[in-house]
């Protein structure tokens, strides 16, 4: 619900990030990009991952290469070209889906994009709009000297993307369980 309203209220493009196994957590994101007439931009690693578990029909997955709301991002490799040679034999399966860092800048208010971590170094291509979003829906980091985090809202800041922490672990903090622990 939450990220569907930051979504549905923008024209600017939303980044999410989410552990790439979680199936339930991509299936929000993508059932709130068709919801908001939008594509949802996905790794080649995630297209392979989902074309093997589409299978399992409990999982109630979409098929990356048939389903239209889906596009695979492929970024540039060893040539800085978009040649089928340069990329591994099961990535290659999804390149009459791919787009690249000049598609989704043209159609940024189109798209919702899985950004993971190590592709932060993407938006430098991408050049997304200033005010766009970017939806973390992971767990929060245990420590508060976490660099990744750091590293990430270093990134998010220098495009001037917005931050929505939109994903509760369950977990406590350190803070809250050592109040547990004193309370009890």
């Amino acid at each position: 619900k939450l990220s569907n309203e930051v979504i549905s209220q923008t024209d600017k493009i939303v980044f999410v990030a989410h552990y790439g196994r979680d199936t339930d957590r991509f299936r929000t994101f993508y059932n709130v990009a068709k919801d908001n007439d939008r594509k949802l931009v996905i790794s080649p690693k995630t297209a392979h991952l989902l074309s093997g578990l589409i299978q399992d029909k409990r999982l109630v997955l979409p098929d990356p290469m048939k389903d239209e709301s889906i596009l695979v991002y492929y970024k540039r490799k060893k040539t800085g070209r978009f040649r089928e040679e340069d990329y591994y034999v099961w990535e290659r399966e999804f390149m009459e889906k791919m787009v690249n860092h000049e598609f989704v800048h043209k159609h940024q208010s189109e798209i919702i994009m899985d950004l993971d971590f190590y592709q932060f170094a993407e938006l430098i291509d991408i050049r997304p709009t200033p005010d766009s979003h970017f939806i973390h829906s992971m767990s929060e980091p245990y420590s508060e000297e976490d660099i990744e985090e750091t590293v990430m809202h270093n990134w998010l800041n220098h495009f001037k993307i917005k931050f929505h922490q939109l994903h509760a672990s369950g977990h406590m903090n350190r803070r809250q369980l050592t109040n547990l622990i004193n309370y009890i």
